[in-house]
């Protein structure tokens, strides 16, 4: 019989199902409440109870993901990330990020020639690799799981 400790990394806290221990499935400490002393505590969830958890209880953004005014320049400035970028920072593939919306510019390239790259809106990435991977703390799983 496993002991307490084993059963809270093994098992979901919300659905009681049973998970590896480590790589893209093992469960994943999620912020929960305080306890009555005012202690905050985590549990450890799946990715499904995390993306339930995380649709009802959403994450903040940092202001770098927020469009933003210039001073001077007149309109607001969005941050845009390359698909490229997205990949590699948010750990997501063609699946992920074909339906998203994007726009297609030209980059000058080492040889001085244009090449038409993919930009999307960073906040757009954030939400689905958020999605996708259940979280802030999915994210970096994937960033370490997969790297």
């Amino acid at each position: 019989m496993k002991d307490d400790d084993e059963r809270k990394i093994t098992q979901c806290h919300h659905c009681q199902e049973h998970f590896p221990t480590e790589g893209m499935d093992q469960l994943l400490p999620v912020p929960w409440g305080y306890t009555e002393e005012g202690r905050f505590y985590e549990v450890f969830l799946c990715l499904d109870c995390r993306r339930r958890h995380f649709d009802t209880h959403k994450e903040s953004y940092k202001t770098a993901y927020e469009a933003y005014q210039y001073p001077g320049f007149g309109s607001d400035i969005t941050p845009w990330i390359t698909e490229s970028e997205a990949k590699v920072q948010y750990c997501l593939d063609d699946s992920h990020l074909e339906p998203l919306q994007n726009v297609v510019v030209k980059s000058v390239q080492a040889a001085g020639k244009f090449q038409p790259i993919k930009v999307f809106y960073e906040k757009l990435i954030l939400d689905k690799a958020r999605w996708v991977f259940g979280g802030e703390i999915g994210i970096a799983n994937a960033r370490v799981d997969l790297a």
